[in-house]
């Protein structure tokens, strides 16, 4: 196996995820979860704009590739992150769950969350602009942005 797929296998533990990609909305929710981990850690993963969000196309692939394992918890026996690794990630914890509005799904709290923050920091807009997008193209996000902005402001700052 390459080790950037246990790498990877690793990192989605360091970040208290199951690995599942048996829906679409799984799916959504580890691309988004790798995506702000990566604030944390660099993986390499590059990102752009897609339908739901920041997207990479090279983490689908390699997802898909891990899946293909019989027995994916053989991927990482005796293996593990840096314990300062494991601090980051671990940190993010709070943010994916607890910080959650409860009449959120998980995986479109991860997409608020990765939308505002790909639109504040690699597309440069404004909190109003960023506002402005989620309204037009996610508007079943949008009651919750001052919330999510907040949540990830104090987790990764935003600096706007």
């Amino acid at each position: 196996m390459d080790n950037h797929l246990v790498v990877l296998k690793l990192f989605i533990d360091g970040l208290g995820l199951e690995f599942n990609i048996e829906s679409v909305n799984h799916r959504k929710a580890l691309q988004k979860a790798v995506y702000l981990g990566q604030q944390k850690v660099d993986l390499g993963y590059k990102y752009s704009w897609y339908l739901r969000g920041p997207y990479s196309p090279a983490l689908t692939q390699d997802y898909f590739e891990l899946e293909a394992y019989d027995n994916i918890q053989d991927v990482t026996n005796g293996k593990s992150l840096r314990s300062d690794i494991v601090e980051k990630l671990g940190s993010l914890k709070v943010l994916f769950t607890t910080n959650k509005p409860s009449d959120m799904k998980s995986h479109d709290w991860l997409e608020l969350l990765c939308s505002i923050h790909f639109l504040m920091t690699t597309s440069n807009k404004t909190k109003g602009d960023t506002k402005k997008t989620i309204t037009e193209q996610k508007n079943h996000l949008i009651k919750n942005f001052d919330t999510a902005y907040s949540n990830l402001n104090n987790f990764l700052p935003l600096n706007r």
